[in-house]
Order: C-alpha cells, then structure tokens, then sequence
C-alpha cells in the first residue's frame, strides 16, 4: 500500500513488512519503521492486519475521491491552457505588435508549459486510482487465489518475476499484471475441473460436453 486516505494518519497504515535475520521488519506511510520477531503466529497477524486496512481503505471513499481530484486537474489544466494562451497571444499581438501567427504560437507554448507544470499531480492522481482498483481486484478474488496460489498457470503472460502474490507482495504488481492474473484465475476455476490435480491428464467422468461446446 503506497497511498492512505483520510481520517487515518499514514503512520497507522502498513505500507509493507520485509524478513531479515530473525526479524520483520515494518514500514509504514510515513516512512518509520517497526520491528517485531519472526514467527508464524506474528507474520499472520501482520497479513490480517493488512488485509483489514486494505479492505476498510476500499469501503471507504477513497476511490471515488482521487477520480473526482483527477478530473479537476484535468479541468484546471484545460482552463489554465486556454487563459494562459489567450493571454500570451493577446498581449503579445496589442501591446509588443507582434505578427498574430507569431502571437499565437507563443500563447500555445505558454498554455502548454503550465499544464506540464502540473503533470506531476495528474501522475499521481493516475498511479493512486491504478493503485486503488488493483487492491480493489485482489480483494475481490482473495479467497479463489489463495486456493491456487501454487498453481503455475496463475502467472502466465505475467513480465516479470514476482514473488508469490499476497497482500504484502501486491505492490509490486501492476494492475496490468493483476488484470492478468484474474483472466489466469478464472480460466483454472473454469477448467481445472476436467483434469487431475498430479498430471493435468483428462478425467474421464468429466469430459467437456462437446455439444455445450460448439
């Protein structure tokens, strides 16, 4: 989780949890840390509590939010270019006589450099929804993963190399790569039925219906 929303400050959300030398090693939003001993009984409480803040994060607001905050940007922007260009192009043509087609190339160059000016909260607003739909996919399909989670199938079409997918290792998966990892996931639940669990040969008793089929 990179992203909090409000009424929770950031250093009660988790951000991730790593191991390392007997330890787990927890980091939160606002960037401090926490350490507590590995065992199974904490690593498991830990993954809970992700979960829950994950899934009170989801019905919450929060979405909703950052679309609303993205489409002002993009109307601020949109305005901004308009007015700045105008401007530009206005004051330079009346006040410098400057040619109107030099006039209005200046007003379009300082339109543009104020909405680049601003690209970096759109960026953010674009990674935040991404981020928040992709927890949004994971919880919605959290149980059926769990059960086939050792399935290699699940990461087919997948990039790059992750660890196992979990609460914890969810961000460093792309919506993209979660999109995936659904359409994977539904294709075992929908298939997995006609073949054995040790070599994916055919169970006879439960053949595809051919005629269901064509």
């Amino acid at each position: 989780m990179k992203y909090g929303y409000k009424n929770i400050e950031n250093g009660e959300l988790i951000q991730n949890y790593t191991i390392d030398d007997g330890k787990i090693k927890i980091t939160f939003l606002d960037g401090t840390y926490y350490e507590m001993p590995l065992t199974i009984e904490n690593e498991i409480n830990l993954l809970n509590k992700m979960f829950k803040q994950a899934e009170d994060r989801s019905q919450s607001s929060a979405l909703e939010d950052a679309k609303k905050r993205k489409k002002r940007i993009l109307l601020s922007n949109a305005v901004g270019f308009f007015s700045v260009a105008l401007l530009i192009s206005t004051v330079s043509a009346i006040v410098l006589d400057v040619p109107y087609t030099t006039s209005a190339l200046l007003g379009i160059n300082a339109g543009f450099g104020m909405a680049l000016a601003d690209k970096d909260s759109y960026k953010h607003q674009k990674e935040e929804i991404e981020e928040l739909e992709k927890y949004d996919i994971y919880l919605a399909m959290r149980e059926v993963l769990e059960k086939n989670i050792a399935n290699p199938i699940l990461y087919n079409e997948i990039d790059k190399q992750h660890e196992g997918l979990n609460i914890n290792t969810l961000d460093e998966y792309s919506l993209k790569d979660i999109k995936v990892i659904q359409n994977n996931l539904k294709r075992i639940e929908e298939y997995s039925q006609y073949f054995t669990d040790a070599s994916n040969v055919p169970v006879l008793e439960k053949k595809i219906n051919r005629k269901n089929h064509c």
